[in-house]
């Protein structure tokens, strides 16, 4: 079951990855993937770039474990790479215009940063609609 809903995930990325365009929809939709007995949420997070809560859209997002997340990046002058503050997911470098890869939430929620650029900082509410607990400079 859980290998066909990441499967679903990947060919679904894949799908949007290429048929995307240069231009990248400012409010993106959050969907609900899966079937039979359980489903994962997919969320998009568009990389704005700026500062703080400004850098990402939807800031904050929401999801829980289990569901997944992709970083698009939609900021005209940078490559970004986003990481969770306790280790737990890394995207590698996102180019421009270009979408990371599918990121499984292992965790209730999450804190992130842009390696590359500091204060741009996250978070992904968990299921029961509160950030995690969050200690550090990119909180």
């Amino acid at each position: 079951m859980r290998t066909r809903t990441l499967a679903a995930v990947v060919l679904i990325a894949g799908v949007v990855y290429g048929c995307a365009s240069s231009s990248v929809p400012a409010s993106p939709t959050p969907s609900v993937l899966g079937g039979g007995g359980g489903s994962a949420v997919s969320v998009q997070i568009v990389i704005l770039g700026g500062s703080q809560n400004a850098s990402f859209d939807p800031s904050p997002a929401s999801a829980g474990p289990g569901s997944t997340v992709i970083w698009v990046n939609s900021d005209p002058g940078s490559t970004h790479r986003i990481v969770s503050t306790d280790g737990s997911f890394d995207t590698g470098v996102i180019d421009l215009e270009s979408l990371s890869g599918p990121t499984v939430l292992k965790t209730d929620g999450a804190h992130y940063y842009c390696v590359m650029h500091p204060t741009e900082v996250g978070v992904i509410n968990g299921a029961n609609g509160t950030a995690p607990p969050c200690s550090g400079p990119h909180c």
